[in-house]
């Protein structure tokens, strides 16, 4: 796991450029809320949504868990689907069926745990 109060500090500072107005409270609780959504995205399937770079705003069904992508689909090395970058988050959109990637400083926020899939999800961690 990497250092969730470095990258929370690193994000509020790239939202401070993007929203010079925000209180600096106020950015780090945003920055703190993308933290606890790349946990919920690593362990879950989460409903999420974001800007895309045209404009738009994308609404996506995603994970980084490896559970609930197709073999086909994982990557070829040990930890390809994780991007170390600050900047971008690598999830597995679940309609798309394909990897695909966002800037942080586009995300809007998560809705929810999808619901279909957290009986699943808990079921798998009860295993473990």
């Amino acid at each position: 796991m990497d250092n969730e109060p470095t990258r929370a500090m690193f994000m509020a500072h790239l939202l401070r450029e993007k929203r010079p107005d925000f209180a600096w409270p106020d950015l780090m609780r945003h920055a703190w809320y993308f933290v606890r959504f790349r946990r919920w995205l690593r362990d879950h399937v989460v409903k999420f949504t974001y800007f895309k770079k045209d404009g738009s705003i994308r609404q996506a069904i995603g994970t980084t868990n490896l559970f609930f992508v197709p073999i086909s689909k994982h990557p070829l090395g040990r930890h390809d689907h994780v991007n170390k970058s600050f900047v971008t988050i690598t999830y597995f959109d679940l309609e798309k069926q394909e990897w695909r990637s966002f800037d942080i400083r586009n995300f809007i926020g998560y809705v929810q745990l999808w619901p279909e899939l957290a009986k699943e999800t808990e079921k798998r961690s009860k295993k473990e």
